[in-house]
């Protein structure tokens, strides 16, 4: 085989060493952020932000989920990390935020799949839910009546999520690009020898 071939064998070899690499790095992550996307409520209201678990075990996590208001009446939180609590029930895959300062507020959150185990680029669907029925995603505000966060609603205004979901960003095609040409770089520096 030419010399020149055979560099040019390398080279493309640690292209695709380096872009398996970086398709293979974030698999490896313990922390999965997913950020909501079009999270409305039935009286007008929004949710928007994002959440990390661990999939190595779920613990205290990251989030900052910011609403805001609607006809219901339910005051527009900030969820962050730090005071607030976070559960998830692995069986129903629920989120559940809590806002304890200056106001109590709760986000409850369900998800149609597992939050702990998706891929990069997934996009988990909200499961909404209604008053008259079960309330699978809703926000409460406990402010008004002066006690924690109630389910009933003539007492504690409350609302339903009425569509959205979470998503997980694609990896990013930069970084894929950089270790590549890192991988090609690192061939390059080798010697080649000369084949008689």
């Amino acid at each position: 085989m030419q010399p020149e071939y055979c560099g040019a064998l390398r080279a493309c070899c640690g292209v695709l060493i380096g872009l398996a690499l970086g398709f293979a790095a974030p698999v490896a992550r313990a922390d999965i952020i997913w950020t909501l996307v079009g999270v409305t409520f039935n009286d007008g209201g929004t949710a928007a932000g994002t959440f990390t678990l661990n999939q190595y075990g779920y613990g205290e996590t990251n989030f900052d989920i910011t609403t805001t208001g609607g006809s219901s009446g339910v005051s527009p939180y900030e969820y962050i990390a730090g005071p607030a609590g976070i559960s998830i029930s692995g069986d129903k895959y629920t989120m559940t935020f809590g806002q304890n300062s200056p106001n109590v507020g709760e986000l409850v959150l369900q998800f149609l799949y597992p939050l702990d185990t998706a891929p990069t680029g997934s996009i988990d669907p909200i499961v909404t839910g209604s008053l008259s029925g079960p309330l699978d995603s809703f926000e409460c505000d406990g402010y008004l009546s002066g006690n924690a966060c109630s389910l009933n609603a003539v007492v504690t205004p409350i609302r339903i999520v009425s569509g959205g979901f979470a998503e997980t960003p694609e990896p990013a095609s930069l970084p894929l690009l950089a270790i590549a040409l890192a991988g090609l770089a690192a061939l390059r520096r080798r010697p080649v020898g000369l084949i008689a």
